[in-house]
Order: structure tokens, then sequence, then C-alpha cells
């Protein structure tokens, strides 16, 4: 009847991912009752509060449930200049991490989430 699971991992992940769900209705897009929407992440401490885990168990928490597939985070960036402009934004933007991708100088901006159960 309540059968241990084999792999404790995953069903960690598989809860953690259900509360995040949960949270993302709650408190998210008004869209995010549809399946697989992808919405703005929440910041990771209000989150941790939420959830009142401590962050670094949040952030495995977080990674086992990318690993076995049940979220899906896409890094977003701002572009701001071209990547000849690298060295002159990285020297004068003391505040905003800077670096390049591909072409372009590019800044980080709120990841995009999307749960997949």
């Amino acid at each position: 009847m309540t059968a241990v699971p084999k792999d404790l991992k995953k069903f960690e992940s598989l809860c953690f991912v259900k509360a995040l769900k949960k949270i993302y209705r709650q408190k998210g897009s008004p869209h995010s009752n549809k399946r697989r929407i992808k919405q703005e992440d929440f910041p990771t401490g209000y989150l941790c509060a939420a959830l009142a885990l401590k962050e670094r168990r949040f952030k495995t928490l977080k990674a086992q449930a990318q690993r076995y597939k049940y979220i899906s985070v896409q890094p977003q960036f701002r572009i701001i200049g071209s990547d000849k402009d690298y060295e002159t934004l990285k020297k004068h933007l003391h505040c905003v991490p800077v670096f390049k991708r591909g072409k372009h100088t590019v800044s980080p901006e709120i990841s995009k989430i999307k749960i997949l159960i």
C-alpha cells in the first residue's frame, strides 16, 4: 500500500515540482493554469521562503527536476551590443554582468521556466 519509491531523488524532485506548480498557479501568470506555459521564474529567495527550504537544498532540487525533465529553465539574455563592444561595455558597466554570446555582447535577464508535468 505505502511502498517505498525505488529512486528517492526522483520522488523528491517530483514532489518539489508539484509544490512549485502550486506556487506558480497561485502567484504567477493568469495563464499558468494552462499546460506547459513559459513564465518568468520567481526569485530564489521568495521560492525558498514559500517552500520553507534552505537555498542550497532548493537549488539541488531544482537541478534534479531539470535532470529528470520535470521542468525546463530557459535563460534569457538582453543584447546590449556587438562582440566588438565587449571590452568597452565590460569596462564601463560596473553593476551589470556582461559577457559574449555568439556575435553579441549580452546581459542576463530573468529566466523563463516551463513545468512539464
